[in-house]
């Protein structure tokens, strides 16, 4: 009877989930440290500077130009000199950790943290290429295990069981090498979407440069589509314990059982993301702002991350039992 009442019941709501983020935050706050520690210590911390290997490449940009080519082309070698320099300025290595960190919110982009009104420990440079791709690829790993131990724990307060010390360590590990393997087919498969719109696109752009440019637009458009099919490939990932593949096949089974609701979800978290976004900019030009900036945007971007795990644990879990109930070949009771 208790389980014929919990199919059902009514699935959770947009706005119920988004409430529950909320309340899980504030009923344990401390979640917020991975991602403020990582804030602080990209606009605190050292800076590895990767200016000589971006002025070796505007040095290579500038030999290879070809003399007396269209004033058109010289432009745009001097525009891409000028974009590599200001990047070798404004780039932090050390800021990869936040990139890669898939899932966990955070301030500090790839550029100069602002209101750098607190000296620094120190900068260092890096000379070589080779050594840059290796700090690259270190600060990918290392940001997406910071990402993989703040959801694993996220997901503990979500499902409101906390791992045993004993379960923990096996379950992160699990999630780290599911999150990777996602992450590697997403970049897989978009290319695999991609490549032959692009290919078309510039076979087309020939005898037409505006149908060149609708191949580019519906090939986007499709990925778009695609992502928002795998928008709960991570909770499900976290949430459930699911492998790669089962947690894509469970993304798309909840955003293709409740299409509108999930639409709505995705569509309000990036609403609130972007509108609180220009709110933080308006407090980044002094430094208890950009504190201010720091807690508040984990505090926003976890609570997030929380209403779409609820969501998803909510709606998969009332997907399960109905998909038994027809097993049973007993007609279920579905309300919304």
């Amino acid at each position: 009877m208790a389980e014929m009442e919990k199919i059902e019941k009514k699935p959770l709501g947009v706005i119920d989930a988004l409430s529950g983020g909320f309340e899980r935050v504030v009923r344990r706050p401390w979640i917020l440290l991975i991602p403020v520690a990582l804030d602080l210590f990209l606009w605190l911390g050292p800076q590895l500077s990767a200016q000589p290997v971006f002025q070796q490449l505007a040095s290579f940009v500038s030999a290879a130009s070809v003399q007396g080519a269209p004033p058109e082309a010289l432009q745009n070698v001097e525009a891409l000199k000028s974009a590599l320099q200001t990047a070798g300025e404004q780039f932090n290595v050390f800021s990869l950790l936040a990139l890669f960190a898939i899932g966990m919110p955070t301030l500090m982009g790839l550029g100069t943290p602002p209101a750098d009104f607190l000296s620094r420990t120190a900068v260092y440079p890096i000379r070589d290429g080779l050594v840059l791709l290796g700090w690259v690829g270190l600060f990918g790993l290392v940001g997406l295990f910071l990402a993989t131990v703040y959801l694993q724990i996220l997901a503990g307060t979500v499902k409101s069981d906390a791992p045993k010390q004993q379960s923990f360590a096996p379950r992160l590990a699990r999630s780290y090498l599911n999150i990777l393997a996602l992450i590697i087919f997403g970049i897989v498969g978009a290319l695999a979407l991609m490549v032959p719109f692009a290919i078309g696109a510039t076979l087309v752009s020939f005898v037409n440069e505006g149908l060149g440019s609708f191949f580019i637009v519906v090939g986007s458009f499709v990925l778009l589509w695609a992502a928002l099919y795998l928008a709960f490939a991570i909770p499900a990932i976290f949430v459930g314990g699911a492998s790669v593949f089962e947690a894509i096949a469970n993304s798309i089974s909840v955003f293709r059982y409740n299409f509108w609701s999930a639409l709505a979800l995705v569509f309000l978290i990036y609403l609130l993301q972007m509108g609180f976004s220009v709110i933080w900019d308006q407090f980044l030009n002094t430094t208890w702002g950009v504190l201010i900036d720091v807690i508040a945007n984990a505090f926003l971007g976890t609570a997030l991350v929380a209403a779409e795990m609820l969501f998803y644990d909510d709606r998969f879990t009332w997907l399960t039992q109905v998909r038994e109930r027809i097993r049973q070949h007993q007609r279920p009771i579905i309300k919304g």
